[in-house]
């Protein structure tokens, strides 16, 4: 995650209202980390209020029936990898 983020961290100060959406295994970058890089992390499955600052939306791990859905809202699509 860390290429991403950063990469995101650098998009979020030159473009207003953008959002990051992370669909998959848990988000294991730390609130101290994303601070660091400007970046606010909300994850629906708290259940809180999104706040203004958040520009992370974290949806977990959802069954591959609905990833569609969220290919389909989105503008720019990231898919990390590893190399195996």
């Amino acid at each position: 995650y860390q290429i991403l983020l950063k990469a995101f961290s650098i998009v979020n100060r030159r473009v207003l209202n953008v959002k990051l959406i992370v669909v998959g295994p848990e988000f294991g970058t730390s609130k101290e980390k994303l601070e660091e890089l400007g970046l606010s992390i909300y994850n629906v499955s708290q259940n809180d209020n999104i706040k203004l600052q958040d520009n992370i939306i974290y949806f977990g791990r959802r069954p591959f029936k609905d990833i569609k859905y969220f290919l389909g809202a989105s503008d720019i699509l990231l898919l990390p990898m590893t190399d195996i």
